[in-house]
């Protein structure tokens, strides 16, 4: 019980990194593009 949250956490931060590091492709791009 305690390990399946514990792997809900840490898939949850996974996503949480995959979307913070596209944001960060997505805001230099920006800056490259002007």
């Amino acid at each position: 019980m305690d390990r399946q949250r514990e792997s809900g956490w840490y898939s949850n931060f996974n996503l949480l990194e995959k979307l913070v590091e596209s944001a960060k492709v997505n805001a230099a791009f920006l800056i490259l593009k002007d």
